[in-house]
């Protein structure tokens, strides 16, 4: 009786939770030069990478499970963005690394719930006289 319960709570709250478009995780990269794979001709994996500096692109994006969130049972991983003073894209004044969902789902309209975490640690902690700016 206990379990019939929990499965009938556990499945309604399934279908509250609606169909996931695009998971948002790092399971599907062995390393951040998996990124590199991808290009305008060549659009495979989950991320688009191309908004970033000359440098290489682990100068940029960096996957380890010291990364990821420890209470995100589901994830194996987590990813490190630096921006440094090689972090401008196609001459723009404003220091850019981006990972944009390669997907083909409607990530940009309907009801769409992003949810992320971020750690700030006093190692290589962000400077005061910049802005992290956050585009969903």
């Amino acid at each position: 009786m206990k379990y019939s319960w929990l499965l009938a709570l556990t499945s309604s709250q399934l279908a509250a939770c609606g169909t996931v478009l695009w998971d948002g995780r790092f399971n599907d990269l062995s390393s951040a030069t998996d990124l590199n794979k991808w290009s305008w001709a060549n659009q495979v994996g989950p991320y688009q990478y191309y908004i970033h500096g000359s440098s290489q692109v682990t100068d940029y994006v960096n996957l380890s499970s010291d990364y990821k969130n420890p209470a995100d049972t589901g994830s194996k991983q987590g990813v490190k963005i630096t921006l440094d003073s090689t972090a401008y894209w196609n001459g723009q004044t404003m220091r850019r690394t981006e990972l944009i969902p390669q997907t083909a789902a409607p990530v940009n309209s309907g009801k769409v719930w992003y949810h992320f975490s971020m750690k700030r640690g006093d190692t290589n902690a962000p400077a005061t006289t910049h802005r992290l700016v956050e585009r969903l």
